[in-house]
């Protein structure tokens, strides 16, 4: 039997910014970059710690925005 759990937790703070916290795996970078695309008019952040992550971040947007 094979439990599968995903879990993404993302909160605002009082500042105004956005906190999110996932499981690897959950789904946080598709996420991400669709909460990015979501406000053009704004400045998104996005931190990574791996190459490997970069590249699936521009491929992301890349599908998305051509």
């Amino acid at each position: 039997m094979e439990i599968l759990f995903s879990l993404i937790i993302s909160t605002m703070l009082s500042n105004g910014n956005k906190f999110t916290v996932a499981c690897a795996g959950s789904g946080k970078t598709f996420c991400l970059v669709e909460e990015a695309l979501s406000h053009p008019e704004s400045k998104i952040l996005i931190t990574t710690y791996t190459r490997e992550n970069i590249k699936n971040i521009e491929t992301y947007f890349y599908q998305k925005c051509g």
